[in-house]
């Protein structure tokens, strides 16, 4: 989420972007036939591609916002972490495989994070363009380089 007024920015957060890059701690257990242990991953969460995240703020920058405003990041589409990380233990390619239930969730951890994109494409003209699949495609590729 990110917030601007007229004379710049007064709150700065892109929670979505940890939730992705994040995701290549594990990638060496991914690849070498490692259990990763998690919470059952019923999370849902708005990931969004770090291209996306640039070209957004830079969206906010440039938007005649009133100071009150503030403008989420994100595609509008929440995606259960389960998926996002079966799909990338599918992409790699590995042996690793996740282990879901094996953790509790967070106590108090936000079960939906999700932007209203819709809101921020009528405040600013902008919409997330990367795709989940897409991203973590390449956001993969780049772990294996």
């Amino acid at each position: 989420m990110a917030a601007a007024g007229r004379d710049g920015f007064s709150v700065l957060w892109a929670g979505s972007v940890s939730a992705q890059c994040s995701s290549g701690r594990a990638s060496g257990r991914v690849r070498r036939g490692g259990i990763l242990a998690l919470s059952g991953g019923g999370q849902l969460r708005d990931w969004v591609s770090v291209d996306d995240v640039v070209s957004g703020l830079l969206a906010v920058a440039r938007a005649e916002l009133a100071s009150a405003d503030s403008i989420d990041i994100g595609t509008g589409e929440g995606i259960p972490l389960r998926e996002v990380v079966q799909m990338l233990f599918d992409l790699s390619g590995g042996e690793g495989r996740p282990l879901f239930g094996a953790l509790p969730y967070r106590h108090g951890e936000d079960m939906n994070m999700v932007a209203d994109a819709d809101r921020t494409e009528r405040l600013i003209g902008w919409r997330a363009r990367t795709g989940m699949e897409e991203g973590l495609r390449a956001l993969v590729s780049a772990a294996a380089s």
